[in-house]
């Protein structure tokens, strides 16, 4: 009977370790999991690890219902009622339209934004927006041209 040298038994288990790390990782690809992480998984722990590679989604699961929900805070609601008193959290102030998003529809009737009420502006003076072209935010009710919103006097 041979009796394995040293060598042998290393270059065994070093080719044992890459066998299960290309089978974790190709695995791994094909359920969409990054496959580099899930090779070098495979290389440290072996042939349990595309176990972990299936579990994966039910131990994220676990985590996160149960073990980081205790810890974090729960999200404000619209109102909090504490013993004494209710507090309204709802905004008063609804956003100006110099502090909200713009959006302005492009010569093919595609939607372009969102962006500030500076660079719709720049837009305007760079020709890009005409005076007759739709713009639309949110304290708006619907799209609007140009120039009803802006009388030319204030935007040049």
């Amino acid at each position: 009977m041979n009796r394995m040298t040293m060598n042998q038994v290393f270059s065994t288990a070093f080719l044992l370790q890459i066998l299960f790390g290309t089978v974790t990782a190709l695995l791994a690809k094909k359920l969409k999991k990054n496959p580099y992480l899930w090779f070098a998984f495979g290389y440290y722990i072996g042939p349990i690890s595309p176990l972990f590679l299936f579990l994966s989604p039910l131990l994220k699961l676990f985590f996160f219902k149960y073990i980081l929900r205790k810890h974090l805070p729960k999200a404000p609601s619209q109102k909090t009622t504490t013993a004494e008193t209710t507090i309204d959290v709802t905004p008063k102030d609804p956003p100006t339209e110099a502090q909200s998003f713009w959006y302005y529809l492009n010569e093919q009737n595609k939607q372009e934004g969102p962006m500030s009420l500076q660079a719709l502006q720049r837009k305007k003076r760079e020709g890009i927006i005409a005076t007759t072209t739709y713009i639309w935010n949110e304290t708006l009710p619907q799209w609007q041209r140009f120039q009803e919103v802006f009388p030319a006097e204030i935007v040049l």
